[in-house]
């Protein structure tokens, strides 16, 4: 018997093997989702640590292309230098110029396993689009204590 046709339904898995992705695939189900630290792949502004960063962000966009999975991309821990300086001193503080996080985002995106397709950022998951390869991103800052 063939596997369930989920691919209209956007329902997947929370990943943390990059080789499971067929796996979802194969079950029917087309979305993934992987967690990435801000704070760890800029460590800077503007030094990205694609392939050395523990995310391996370019790791996880080959695998979601090679399995012809969608993947979620939820984007955590806020760097020292991007920081609010009213909580600076936790890494969930959101960004003092949401335009910082917006670039990190659109860089994230932009290496995603079909550039240019759809990307979100937003304090929770977007809804599905259509089938089509898509990264979307997920902002899980948590909000200003001010």
């Amino acid at each position: 018997a063939s596997a369930p046709d989920f691919d209209q339904s956007g329902y997947g898995f929370v990943m943390s093997l990059l080789g499971n992705n067929s796996q979802v695939r194969a079950m029917g189900f087309n979305w993934v989702q992987y967690g990435v630290f801000w704070s760890i792949e800029e460590p800077t502004p503007g030094n990205y640590r694609w392939l050395t960063g523990p995310s391996d962000v370019d790791n996880i966009a080959d695998a979601v292309r090679n399995a012809d999975v969608n993947v979620l991309i939820r984007v955590s821990r806020s760097p020292d230098w991007a920081r609010d300086p009213a909580c600076a001193s936790n890494d969930t503080c959101p960004p003092e110029d949401p335009a910082d996080y917006a670039r990190f985002a659109a860089a994230v995106a932009a290496r995603g396993p079909s550039p240019g397709t759809t990307s979100t950022a937003s304090n929770a998951p977007a809804s599905p689009g259509p089938a089509s390869s898509a990264v979307r991103i997920a902002d899980t800052s948590e909000p200003n204590p001010r």
